[in-house]
């Protein structure tokens, strides 16, 4: 009878792109939702204050509201990502660009409210 040495087994091999994408779309989903909820806050400070039923303010309103349809777009894009294989993408130039007309929106929004 040979003597059969057990060879060891190799341990599992994952996937550290697979793995790498689905972080970041994590981190873009955080990023989106903290933009969101600044974003929600501003509208609700509008609509507290009474300033959406002036000409400016009605105009900020439109403009936050249109901000936060395109980060719920995103935040919706995002999801559908997590929700199969992830692969790398290129959309996070357009995240960025999204996430960052939502904050321009909002911090013009907090200059408006709070004049100098």
């Amino acid at each position: 009878m040979p003597n059969r040495l057990r060879q060891p087994s190799a341990p599992p091999v994952s996937c550290l792109e697979a793995a790498r994408a689905r972080r970041e779309v994590a981190c873009e989903q955080e990023r989106v939702a903290g933009v969101l909820a600044c974003n929600r806050e501003a509208l609700e400070r509008l609509f507290e204050s009474g300033l959406v039923f002036t000409r400016q303010g009605s105009q900020m309103g439109r403009e936050l509201l249109r901000s936060q349809h395109e980060l719920l777009r995103a935040k919706s894009m995002l999801a559908r990502l997590l929700s199969g294989p992830v692969a790398r993408c290129p959309i996070r130039a357009e995240l960025d660009t999204v996430v960052q007309r939502a904050e321009l929106v909002a911090r013009r929004f907090a200059a408006w409210l709070s004049p100098a």
